[in-house]
């Protein structure tokens, strides 16, 4: 069975779930948008990786936590930069795991503003 999960405190996807669940002997959750907009749809940090890393985190953890789950069970994660120069996208103290992690430079992404989108 698979249960999808928008998720109230973040800003609504257009076309996908925040979330979707899939139990089979063990709860697997797929997640999508958590990307650098605060509730209201506005970018959080214009231009500035960091900032937008940090509001990244913080939408992955309301992902999660709609979905009964925490950062510790993040088995990997994928990133488009549109600046890759002198920046961290992963703070590795959000994570009490370490997940695999996928970081793709792109040209140009949807948003002018968004420096970082995560998939």
């Amino acid at each position: 069975m698979i249960r999808r999960v928008t998720v109230d405190a973040l800003f609504g996807p257009p076309l996908y779930s925040h979330a979707s669940v899939v139990e089979a002997g063990t709860k697997l959750a797929f997640l999508a948008g958590a990307v650098p907009l605060d509730a209201e749809g506005e970018v959080v940090g214009e231009k500035d990786a960091v900032l937008q890393t940090e509001q990244v985190l913080r939408n992955l953890e309301e992902q999660l936590l709609a979905v009964g789950s925490g950062l510790e069970h993040v088995l990997a994660t994928s990133v488009y930069v549109v600046v890759a120069v002198g920046i961290t996208v992963r703070d590795p103290l959000a994570f009490t795991a370490d997940p695999l992690s996928m970081i793709v430079v792109a040209f140009e992404l949807d948003h002018c503003s968004v420096a970082l989108w995560p998939l």
